[in-house]
């Protein structure tokens, strides 16, 4: 599911968002070594039933910093269900450049195509 998220004050930036829900038994450990290992200079907050990931990566086409949120929510995974959820934002100031240059959404793609590869692997199932 894609969601576009646009601030309310004179410093708004273009947001994307996407979550993944992960099936399969076992999955608890892999899943969550596949998501810290996918980027190590991280911010990581874990928490009962999941952990958090925040981290910047520079954008060459807007100049800065793309925020990065990573949430993985395991508190179903005795019942075989993880769920990813990825924030990507700051990079561009208006819908237009987003929509245009996604930079935003290019963050959440290649995670993506990655995850899809790690799940094909594992012989998880990825619903999106």
């Amino acid at each position: 599911m894609w969601s576009v998220v646009r601030g309310q004050s004179s410093n708004e930036h273009f947001m994307e968002h996407k979550t993944f829900i992960l099936k399969g038994k076992n999955i608890a450990e892999p899943v969550g070594q596949f998501v810290r290992l996918y980027y190590q200079e991280v911010f990581l907050s874990e928490y009962l039933g999941g952990f958090l990931m925040v981290y910047e990566d520079y954008s060459f086409l807007n100049g800065n910093d793309i925020m990065i949120c990573l949430r993985v929510d395991s508190s179903a995974s005795e019942e075989g269900i993880i769920k990813i959820e990825m924030i990507s934002g700051g990079g561009s100031s208006s819908m237009a450049t987003g929509a245009l240059f996604g930079s935003e959404k290019r963050r959440i793609t290649e995670f993506e195509d990655n995850l899809e590869k790690f799940c094909r692997e594992k012989e998880i199932v990825l619903e999106k």
